[in-house]
Order: C-alpha cells, then structure tokens, then sequence
C-alpha cells in the first residue's frame, strides 16, 4: 500500500528494483465490496495514482490497473494504465480514454460468473454486499465483454481464476464473451493477439507466424464456430516443442475458489 504521492512513488520502485516487468494498482474495491459499486470513489487518490504510473512509465513498466467503478476506471486511464482489470462499470468517457490510450480492457466474467453461481458464499463479511446487490454486479459484469466490444474498446481476455482453480477457465471465459455478444472470432482474437499486444509482446506471441514462439493448441474442429472445442484439446506445444498429443484430458472442475 501507498499514501501520498512520495509514497506511491517510492513503492513502484521498490517493485521496479525486485524485478517487477509490471505494475499492478487497485483503484477500486472489488465486485464483492462497496467500494466496487459504479458511483464508488477511487481507494486511491487521483494524484496517488497519477505519480504511481508516472513512476512506472519513467521506468519502461506498464500498469495494470484493477477497477470496478466508474471514476475508479476513468483516473487510472487519464493516468495512461495499460489495463483495466475488469472494468465493470466504464462509461462513455471510458471508451474516449481507451481508444485514445489505446489501453486494454480485460473484463474477466469467468469470475463473475463462479460468484454468481454461489452468491451465498460472497455476499455480506466486511463491508459486503447482500445477494441482491451482488447479482446486479454479476450481471454487469459478465455483461461486460460484450459492452466493450460493442463500443470499440480494445480487448484483452483473463479470468481473475487463479493458476489451480480450473485449467479451461480461459476456454470458459471465451465462451462468456461470446455468450455476451462477441463474435467467437473476436473472442478468440482477444485471448490470443489481444493479450500479446497488451503484453507489448505482439511480434513473438499471439500469432501464428515466423519467428513466434509456437504456443500453439489444437482443437477437434473450428473453435470460431464452436468455442466448446476449446475444452476438447488434441495438442499443446510450447516454444515449438509439443508438450501433449491426443491425451490431453477433458473438461476440469472448479477446484477451489478463484483469486481476488
């Protein structure tokens, strides 16, 4: 945590002197809390998060920036973050700052939608939310990939699951966009040349190409008209070398809660 400019500061190039290749800052409260509600106010002051980034951009390190509310959004990308982790609650002048920042939304609905399927467990605790309320955020966001791409904004896909909770939560997340209105190529685009270009790294990942580094799966099929045969995988390279053919198991099952 950081208070006042000189501390934000100070913090980022700590990270920065550890080996941090990015930087991360929470501008809101999460879809659980009060403070991740649309009209919340920012957790972090505009001037926090304005010296947060500019440390981070003196440094050549982008910024993801986790928000939720509106103003939350709307401070972290006039401050020129790179991403905005699930973005639930961006408005108009979200998309003029996305487009103009050519910043990246990653709306993660794989996360709303496991919340969503267990409302007893997340609501209420410290400054909670009852079920109602967090049915209204769920909504929103699973909503929300669909929202953005309607509206220009340019996508990422993630899942805010975890590395152990479920191996194809991103095959998941990809069927949540499509089921929010994004066309499966788009889908497919966004979790492939979409992440890499986020990641700066659109010359070796993302695209099939020469001189790429052969992250490659194969499907049964065209996932473009099926995005369930993602969870049907036949082969897994990296860095060229194939790491499973054939028996590359089936569909997992949740196996705890996903990360905040």
């Amino acid at each position: 945590s950081c208070d006042g400019r000189e501390s934000c500061r100070r913090v980022v190039r700590e990270n920065i002197e550890a080996g941090a290749d990015w930087i991360k800052i929470t501008v809101s409260g999460s879809g659980r809390e009060a403070g991740g509600r649309p009209a919340a106010l920012p957790n972090l002051f505009d001037e926090e998060v304005e010296s947060a980034i500019a440390a981070a951009r003196q440094a050549a390190r982008p910024v993801a920036a986790h928000a939720h509310s509106t103003a939350a959004i709307n401070v972290a990308l006039r401050a020129g973050a790179r991403t905005i982790e699930h973005g639930t609650y961006f408005d108009d002048t979200s998309v003029s700052l996305f487009k103009r920042n050519q910043a990246y939304i990653v709306p993660t609905a794989f996360v709303a939608d496991y919340v969503g399927s267990q409302l007893y467990m997340f609501a209420g605790g410290r400054d909670g939310r009852s079920q109602s309320d967090l049915r209204e955020w769920v909504d929103a966001a699973k909503a929300g990939p669909g929202r953005a791409w309607r509206a220009g904004v340019p996508l990422a896909l993630g899942t805010d699951g975890g590395p152990s909770f479920d191996v194809f939560a991103t095959a998941q997340e990809v069927a949540l966009y499509v089921a929010s209105g994004v066309p499966a190529a788009v889908a497919l685009r966004a979790a492939t040349a979409g992440n890499a270009d986020a990641l700066g790294m659109g010359e070796v990942l993302g695209r099939l190409r020469a001189g790429a580094l052969a992250d490659i799966i194969a499907v049964p099929g065209d996932p473009q008209a099926d995005v369930a045969l993602l969870r049907q995988l036949r082969m897994v390279m990296k860095q060229g070398q194939a790491v499973c053919v054939d028996d590359c198991g089936n569909a997992a099952s949740p196996a705890g809660e996903p990360a905040k």
